[in-house]
């Protein structure tokens, strides 16, 4: 695992990796920080303190290490907090048990609309289709054997 922190490139300066490259090699910094982020300040406004959390596709990184999770949740208490008091805001991950296939599969279950989710690290309105996560997103569809209603470039 050493070998592999020490050859990881960051992807924000340009390159993304395609289906044929080892993701495990590329990080996008503080992606699912802002992920996290933006889900609480939308959910502020509505009274949310709850944020469901799916690390479980990135095993390697350090996002899904518990200790990040502790951190994250810490900050937000504290930072949303008007009254000097922390908020109780929670950080949960309910479907880490499950491949991508199986979170396609219980969100279809749920009528849930996954076409609004993103997984692309390329795409700047539509998903791009062709990037690494896209390719991951087909397949896990196709293996769920859910139709994929995501518009794609």
């Amino acid at each position: 695992m050493a070998g592999l922190a020490t050859n990881r490139k960051s992807i924000g300066g340009g390159h993304i990796p395609t289906k044929d490259e080892d993701s495990s090699l590329y990080f996008v910094p503080g992606r699912n920080i802002l992920f996290l982020l933006y889900a609480a300040v939308i959910g502020y406004s509505h009274g949310i303190r709850h944020i469901a959390y799916s690390p479980h596709q990135w095993v390697h990184a350090g996002d899904c290490l518990p200790e990040f999770i502790a951190a994250q949740t810490e900050a937000f208490r504290w930072g949303f907090s008007m009254e000097r008091k922390p908020e109780p805001y929670r950080i949960w991950s309910p479907l880490a048990h499950l491949g991508k296939d199986g979170v396609v599969r219980e969100g279809w279950r749920l009528g849930l609309p996954l076409h609004l989710s993103w997984s692309c690290h390329d795409a700047k309105v539509k998903q791009c289709g062709v990037c690494h996560n896209c390719d991951e997103r087909k397949e896990a569809y196709r293996l769920a054997n859910v139709p994929d209603l995501t518009e794609y470039l």
